[in-house]
Parts: C-alpha cells; sequence; structure tokens
C-alpha cells in the first residue's frame, strides 16, 4: 500500500476530526446536565451523570439523617436508681453492674 500525503495510513484521520467536529455541534445543542445542580455538562465529561464529586455526594446522600437532636430520642428510666436516661437499661456502667450484683444476691437468697 503506497502512503502519500492526503491519505496517511487508512485515510481515517481526515474523517474522525470531521466527525468530532459534528458531534460536538450536535451536542451543544442539546447538552447533558448534572443531576444535582443543573449545570452543563462539557462535551469531555458528557457520559458523566454529575459535573464533579461534590454534587454526586450531594445527590447520593439526600436522604441520610444525621446529628439529629437529643429531643427526638426516646428517654427511659435507669432499672437500678430511677434516674432519667437516653440510655435503654441503664444511666451508666456502675448502675448497671449494681443492678446485675442485687439481682444476683436476690436470687441466692
Amino acid at each position: 500500500m503506497l502512503r502519500n500525503k492526503e491519505n496517511i495510513g487508512r485515510g481515517a484521520g481526515c474523517c474522525q476530526k470531521d466527525n468530532q467536529k459534528k458531534n460536538k455541534e450536535i451536542y451543544h445543542k442539546k447538552f447533558k446536565k448534572c443531576k444535582y445542580c443543573n449545570l452543563a455538562l462539557p462535551y469531555i465529561k458528557r457520559k458523566n451523570k454529575f459535573c464533579n464529586s461534590s454534587c454526586a455526594a450531594s445527590f447520593n446522600n439526600k436522604g441520610i439523617r444525621r446529628n439529629y437532636s437529643l429531643g427526638t430520642r426516646s428517654t427511659n428510666s435507669c432499672l437500678n436508681c430511677g434516674k432519667i436516661t437516653f440510655n435503654p437499661k441503664f444511666c451508666s456502667v456502675i448502675c448497671s453492674v449494681n443492678y446485675k450484683h442485687q439481682v444476683r444476691w436476690n436470687a441466692i437468697r
């Protein structure tokens, strides 16, 4: 196969540039937008769903609850001393140990 200046290799170089220009023009008429902030994505990032990792994290973490206030938690009374606590049974480790000691002592009697 002879190579000349117009047709280098298999001649795909010239066609690829034309196709790329056409594809860019088509993309700019109907461009893709970021799912979170609705900004237009550049042609290079046309396959992405988000413009950056911050938008992706914000979009994917929408329904997650963080740092909720203590007022929404239920309160319980300590089984040993009767104090109001947010813990399920005891207000402290000491109360837990004392309560279990009393239960064992009463079981022996």
